[in-house]
């Protein structure tokens, strides 16, 4: 395959994006009306919270909304959190709560019930739908628990923690599940003592900072943890046992699916950083373990990121050689130096990105060729085994935003699809973004529908808060997938919008 450089008509695209006034996304029909419909009216400087997605529980519509807290360049940030709820169209405004660290339906467990937890009393309550004062939830019970198919998993003895101070953060806690009642507003059942002390950090011999992070994985159906002697448990939730995995386990990660487990042997110090002991990888389904090398988990973060792409990616050699294991046989290669693993194209083809070199590429083993995609610094935004998305940036300081490359496997050309693009978007579809643009210094942005095929942009709104817009979150049941919630900052249109995108 012929090297190929991705620096096609960018310089006209984006002169093109800056002089032109997009025209307005042709809407399809929500409540009644062919255009965006506001929901809930927001004094100025309030918005839709950051990254959260509303949600409808018995016909009506449920929102957090805060007080913008924006510095240029960062990232948003909030303040000041309500929850509010409507009718579907936006009637009957009702504030719930106030200073609430989360909000949840457990439409399943318990319908018609909304939970929230309090920032300050780290206790979970369920929101009367009515305006009316809360009730408490399970006591006990606290804001950062984990809820299992099963009851909620809490640590005990870690109440003291301070982030501020991670070397002084308790070590080993009692593993405790409250199963869950039948009623979430009557008596709570007791709860259940999991092991009376299972440890929370690495080794207390590791220094390496990076290994430090909580060594234990909570699943919808089990735990896994290790005890005060390294060794590693799995308590199954629904029968409330525990076995034992492996013994003399540093560390583990479990992956997504939980058919891979991958743990580091506990062994000395190799230096005043690092650890490097041996490293196994346990398949649960087939009930083998096979030793992948020494090495020190702390090198590979995501290792079990891309196990359902049938690959696992580890560093070994003290951080110097990248090695793919293909899953479930364990044949491998090495990736070339400097670059990273970023994809799976086919058996034999494998996507790639270097942050020291700025380039995107294909790595071929049969012939071990290296073909460069762009020679652009960047980051990858979406990958198919069909094609990259590619986010170009020149500065890593500030939020990810640029223009951004189409780059298929193909051996067709790469192109730009969108002229200008932030890491805040969202696809659509196949070949559509929603995208806001760069911040302005109140950290707010023209919000954008992109063809990815042809760089064309079409307005959905200004003055869009650039984290505040979710994109089939919440109301699929009722308008359907391509409707999107956003919220709008500019005096009197300030609020919380529905509408509906063209089907891409």
């Amino acid at each position: 395959m012929p090297r190929r450089l991705v620096l096609v008509g960018l310089a006209a695209l984006l002169a093109c994006g800056d002089a032109d006034d997009p025209e307005l996304v042709p809407f399809a029909e929500v409540c009644g009306q062919p255009g965006p419909v506001r929901l809930l009216k927001l004094a100025p400087g309030r918005q839709l919270q950051s990254f959260t997605a509303p949600f409808m529980v018995e016909g009506r519509r449920y929102f957090r909304t805060s007080r913008n807290n924006f510095t240029p360049p960062g990232s948003p940030g909030d303040l000041d959190t309500e929850v509010w709820s409507t009718g579907p169209c936006g009637e009957d405004p009702r504030l719930l709560a106030k200073d609430v660290a989360w909000v949840s339906t457990q439409r399943d467990r318990w319908p018609g019930v909304v939970l929230a937890c309090g920032i300050e009393s780290d206790a979970v309550i369920a929101l009367d739908p009515a305006g009316g004062p809360p009730t408490p939830v399970m006591p006990g019970v606290r804001c950062d628990d984990y809820w299992s198919d099963h009851g909620v998993l809490a640590i005990d003895g870690d109440e003291d923690d301070d982030p501020q101070h991670p070397e002084d953060f308790a070590r080993l806690g009692a593993l405790v599940l409250h199963p869950y009642p039948a009623d979430p507003r009557g008596p709570a059942p007791r709860p259940l003592l999991l092991h009376p002390a299972i440890r929370l950090r690495a080794d207390p011999s590791e220094p390496n900072l990076v290994s430090r992070g909580y060594v234990l994985r909570l699943r919808l159906g089990e735990a896994l943890a290790l005890d005060a002697d390294n060794n590693l448990l799995r308590f199954d939730l629904r029968t409330v046992t525990a076995t034992v995995v492996a013994s003399e386990v540093l560390t583990f990660q479990v992956a997504q699916g939980g058919r891979y487990l991958l743990w580091q042997h506990l062994g000395a110090p190799t230096d005043a950083n690092h650890i490097e002991s041996a490293v196994i990888l346990q398949d649960r389904d087939s009930g083998t373990s096979v030793a992948l090398g020494d090495t020190s988990l702390a090198y590979t973060y995501n290792a079990l990121d891309y196990v359902d792409q049938g690959v696992l990616p580890l560093y070994l050699d003290g951080n110097r050689v990248l090695r793919v294991f293909h899953l479930p046989d364990l044949t491998s290669f090495d990736v070339p130096r400097r670059q990273s693993f970023a994809g799976v194209i086919d058996d034999h083809r494998y996507f790639l990105t270097s942050y020291r070199y700025g380039t995107a590429s294909i790595f071929t083993t049969d012939s071990d060729e290296l073909t460069t995609l762009s020679n652009r610094r960047g980051d990858l935004f979406d990958f198919t085994p069909e094609r990259a998305l590619y986010m170009v940036r020149d500065d890593y300081r500030d939020p990810p935003k640029g223009p951004l490359y189409v780059l298929p496997f193909d051996g067709s050309e790469g192109h730009v699809g969108a002229a200008r693009a932030t890491g805040f978007a969202r696809l659509h579809g196949d070949h559509h973004l929603v995208t806001p643009l760069p911040a302005n210094h109140r950290g707010r942005s023209e919000l954008l529908l992109v063809d990815l095929g042809t760089a064309h942009a079409q307005r959905i709104a200004t003055d869009v808060p650039v984290a505040s817009f979710r994109l089939n979150a919440g109301f699929n049941a009722e308008l359907g997938p391509g409707h999107l919630v956003y919220s709008v900052d500019d005096g009197e249109r300030s609020g919380v919008y529905v509408a509906r995108l063209p089907a891409p």
